[in-house]
């Protein structure tokens, strides 16, 4: 396709043709996504194959080696071919070795190698560490109570309620919220074309209008979950030092765009 082309065809998504729009469902770890692109631009003569039957069968062979399995599987993912596609869909169910991740991503690139070539148009794939559903991408984001303090169960049906009414609002969907002593963590799927950071704030500012006494420096990522012990890390390391950022203490490429 030419450059053009995707150009048009991508803003055509940005306003309102999502048909032809694939949201990568299975989250992957990021740079294993960047080294599954990379492997293909660095191996194009070892990612050809001619015979798709038998490149499955020496694909589910036990003795056949790793790396020779890693290139049969991204060889796989680049044919429009839906026993390509059903091969490497079989394989993930059934296999937790360690090519399990490097499967998930050939799935998804086979999946919209083989809708692009059903539908006789081309796909664009939004891919993100977290994955999506639809075309809504997935967030997850820390809020914390100022001084930390203890959330009070008040405190918590407020901003449960507000977060459930934006995400109907903005046809998104909240996943979870899970409340720690000061802090929160929610799993937000929205559209990848809203702004999440926007989003989110405005949940936090209507909820403090009513009382709840949130801290509007969010942390936000579509990169990774962060654990427990993760977050009061970031929080303390925030507090030690005199920043008002608290998404700063995020690694720089998981950092949201801007800070409202």
């Amino acid at each position: 396709m030419k450059k053009e082309d995707l150009k048009k065809m991508f803003a055509s998504k940005i306003n309102g043709d999502l048909s032809n729009l694939s949201v990568w469902e299975h989250g992957t770890d990021v740079n294993l996504q960047l080294e599954y692109v990379e492997y293909i631009i660095k191996h194009p003569d070892q990612i050809e194959i001619d015979d798709i039957g038998a490149s499955i069968n020496e694909l589910h062979t036990e003795t056949t080696e790793t790396e020779t399995r890693k290139r049969i599987l991204t060889a796989l993912s680049l044919k429009s071919d839906v026993a390509a596609y059903r091969a490497l869909e079989k394989f993930v169910e059934q296999t937790e070795d360690e090519l399990h991740e490097w499967a998930k991503i050939a799935y998804q690139y086979s999946r919209v190698m083989v809708e692009a070539e059903l539908s006789d148009e081309p796909r664009v794939l939004i891919s993100s560490g977290l994955g999506g559903k639809g075309t809504n991408l997935r967030y997850f984001a820390i809020f914390r109570v100022p001084d930390k303090s203890e959330i009070t169960e008040f405190q918590k049906s407020i901003l449960t309620k507000e977060l459930e009414f934006a995400a109907v609002t903005e046809e998104g969907e909240i996943e979870s919220i899970v409340f720690y002593d000061y802090f929160v963590t929610v799993n937000v799927l929205l559209m990848f074309k809203k702004d999440i950071r926007r989003f989110l704030v405005d949940v936090i500012k209507n909820t403090n209008e009513l009382g709840g006494k949130f801290d509007e420096d969010i942390v936000i990522t579509n990169a990774r979950y962060y654990s427990e012990e993760e977050i009061r890390k970031l929080i303390e390391d925030d507090e030690s030092e005199d920043d008002d950022d608290f998404d700063d203490e995020l690694p720089e490429e998981l950092r949201p765009r801007s800070k409202e």
